[in-house]
């Protein structure tokens, strides 16, 4: 604990904003301080187990290693307390409110987390940090079971920038993504938004049983409304819902045609 008493604070959400946002609403309340940042539930896992902080703020929903998980992996005894993050709806997270940790839900309204922190220095000047991590663990049981199987080593939404903003696209949305050098530029609702990221990495984030690569360029998402021709050179192309066409590459035709149940002509 630093000399002055504040409780170190680690973060981890794999969303900038939410971690700019966490950020700030931590630092603006007294006695905590952040000592370090994560941007995914392995990279949270590793920085709580060398630091050893009072308090993790950790976000449910990640791509690979959830929240859930990532709290699993921590050894009980340098378990911080925890509080949750998540934009889950409030019944799937209703065995978090009694008991030892907490959440609080996005976007994150800052007197909730000032709450949440000040509930998490008492657990820690209680006494009963082994208690808490015990109701911790019961209740991460509870929840995983209510929230039932789903796969989160897919993105479900993404964060991007449109002028001064950013905005949450959900995945099911996007219609079509194409690579611009060391970017990807996200179609989805006649908009566009440019992506810090190369194409093969977010196509190793994306359910593969929804989007299907069409072209060296090109991602598709097969869930959203199109229209498959044949062009006058016999190749195929795909028109997506805005009315856009989009070239499929002779290598990629085969799978997306098993991909799309289409006959045989």
């Amino acid at each position: 604990m630093p000399a002055d008493g504040s409780l170190r604070v680690v973060l981890v959400d794999d969303e900038p904003p939410a971690l700019d946002r966490l950020r700030d609403a931590v630092t603006s309340e007294p006695g905590f301080v952040v000592i370090d940042e994560a941007r995914d539930g392995y990279e949270g896992a590793a920085i709580i187990a060398r630091d050893a902080p009072d308090i993790a703020i950790v976000d449910i929903e990640m791509p690979g290693m959830n929240g859930l998980d990532l709290v699993r992996s921590i050894d009980p005894a340098v378990m911080p307390v925890i509080i949750f993050a998540t934009a889950y709806d409030h019944h799937a997270i209703s065995a978090f409110e009694v008991g030892a940790s907490d959440f609080v839900l996005k976007p994150i309204d800052y007197a909730r987390l000032h709450a949440a922190l000040r509930r998490a220095r008492m657990i820690c000047e209680s006494g009963q940090r082994a208690e808490a991590t015990a109701a911790l663990l019961r209740q991460i049981d509870i929840l995983k079971s209510r929230l039932g199987d789903s796969d989160d080593r897919y993105l479900r939404d993404i964060w991007v920038q449109k002028r001064s903003e950013f905005r949450r696209i959900d995945v099911r949305e996007i219609d079509w993504l194409q690579a611009e050098r060391d970017f990807v530029r996200i179609f989805s609702g006649g908009e566009s938004y440019l992506l810090r990221e190369t194409l093969a990495g977010l196509e190793a984030r994306l359910d593969p049983a929804q989007f299907i690569r069409i072209h060296r360029s090109t991602i598709l998402n097969t869930l959203r409304r199109l229209t498959l021709h044949r062009t006058l050179r016999g190749g195929l192309a795909a028109r997506v819902g805005d009315g856009t066409t989009l070239p499929v590459g002779r290598s990629y035709v085969r799978a997306l045609r098993e991909r799309l149940h289409l006959p045989r002509t």
